[in-house]
């Protein structure tokens, strides 16, 4: 919707809302004015006029009358839809191998540590660790370029991809 279509009430801002996150924010809105919460601090879908959703930040703050019952809201939404994206991204990067996309080292160590606790907590729970190692693959970098032994390295992590449960 184009911002001329609305006139600052509370439902042109809900119908806009993504309908998931619709609830999460009336339960954070309404803990705030019961006095349950100093400020709101809520992120949320908000559709934009192209009809695709974008996240926001809403913060806010109740003001309130002598007898301390909520009158109005002051408050801003931010959108942090490219700044959540460059987090996930970070994130995603930090955990997983440049080039294969596989989880890296840290990754894998913190899903086995779990994996192995879960397994000592229920015997019903079973999981295995498969190790690979391609003997001679300095060979394949040395002879041919590390060109062809990064395509290698992807279409060995496709192929695990592909024949894994997620």
């Amino acid at each position: 919707l184009p911002p001329s279509a609305s006139n600052g009430r509370p439902a042109d801002w809900f119908d806009r809302v993504h309908p998931d996150d619709i609830e999460p924010l009336k339960q954070t809105l309404g803990a705030h004015l019961s006095g349950q919460t100093d400020h709101v601090r809520h992120e949320h879908r908000i559709r934009h006029e192209s009809g695709t959703y974008r996240l926001f930040l809403c913060r806010g703050v109740a003001v309130r009358n002598d007898s301390g019952s909520p009158v109005r809201m002051a408050g801003s939404h931010t959108g942090i839809t490219e700044r959540r994206r460059i987090q996930d991204d970070l994130a995603h990067a930090a955990l997983h191998d440049d080039l294969t996309g596989l989880a890296n080292r840290t990754l894998f160590t913190a899903l086995l540590e779990r994996s192995l606790a879960r397994a000592r907590r229920s015997h019903a729970y079973v999981c295995a660790v498969l190790f690979v190692d391609i003997d001679h693959f300095k060979l394949v970098n040395d002879s041919l370029g590390h060109l062809v032994g990064d395509k290698f390295l992807l279409s060995m992590g496709k192929r695990f991809l592909e024949h894994l449960p997620p």
